[in-house]
């Protein structure tokens, strides 16, 4: 199963890669992480980290660094400890204007011990339930925008 979003970002690439590039930011821009343990650096492909997210229950993933192309590509490869398998989280920048980055983001629960039957419905959920709360990507946008506010420049969306 895989569920694919994205979001236009009025920001450039740079201020959204810095929210990308720590694994210890991914509590600062993703609602269901509640703690994240990086390498305290700029991440590198091979990098190992344990992230834990609040799903249904705590969920603790040993996480490791599959791509890291700057400005361009992320793909982290969480194993987590409670279920068999894996799920790869790919984020995506594309540049569509100096000032607009459209943000893809592609979660691939194929290879997870997810039972096939439960993975439809997911599917379903994730499509058509209703949304409740900020998911990653408004949060990324958010984080972004606030990283950049910062640095002294000011972007709206």
């Amino acid at each position: 199963m895989i569920i694919r979003e994205q979001i236009d970002i009025a920001l450039p690439s740079e201020p959204i890669w810095e929210m990308l590039r720590f694994a210890e930011y991914l509590e600062l821009w993703n609602p269901k992480c509640v703690h994240c343990t990086g390498p305290g650096r700029e991440l590198r492909v091979g990098d190992r980290f344990q992230a834990t997210h609040k799903l249904s229950r705590e969920m603790t993933s040993d996480v490791e660094v599959l791509t890291f192309e700057a400005l361009r590509e992320l793909v982290l490869r969480y194993y987590p400890r409670e279920m068999g398998g894996y799920v790869d989280e790919t984020i995506t920048l594309e540049p569509i204007s100096p000032t607009r980055t459209r943000v893809r983001h592609v979660t691939d629960m194929t290879h997870s011990s997810i039972p096939k039957w439960v993975r439809p419905l997911i599917w379903f959920l994730t499509r058509f339930g209703k949304k409740t709360g900020p998911g990653p990507l408004d949060g990324l946008r958010d984080a972004a925008i606030a990283q950049a506010g910062m640095l002294g420049r000011s972007f709206s969306y």
